[in-house]
């Protein structure tokens, strides 16, 4: 429910589970849908996962974006994707005026 809210936030104001609504994507390992062009897989686990079995497993479906989004007790939360969907991000980040991740201007 927390990722899911913070999707919403982000302006993807229909997000919701896809237990609730799809389920061959549910199936699939995507746990919230109307997220824009995310696939998102949420874990809470405290366990080590193989990332890479859990991203492998959702679906390919060009224009999209998986994501494992991983809550551990006492470390926080992490998110784990492709380097290629990573750098993708990263140079459309570059391209706009200011990174929101720092206070600095881009040139």
């Amino acid at each position: 429910m927390y990722v899911r809210n913070v999707f919403r936030a982000l302006g993807y104001m229909h997000c919701k589970t896809s237990r609730s609504c799809n389920r061959e994507l549910d199936a699939a390992g995507v746990d919230l849908v109307e997220s824009g062009r995310y696939l998102v897989q949420c874990k809470a686990v405290e366990r080590s996962m193989d990332m890479h079995k859990l991203l492998d497993k959702m679906p390919k479906t060009k224009g999209t974006t998986p994501l494992v989004i991983h809550k551990k007790n006492r470390k926080g939360i992490t998110v784990t994707m492709s380097l290629a969907d990573f750098l993708l991000l990263a140079t459309a980040l570059e391209r706009q005026s200011a990174c929101p991740l720092c206070a600095t201007e881009l040139e």
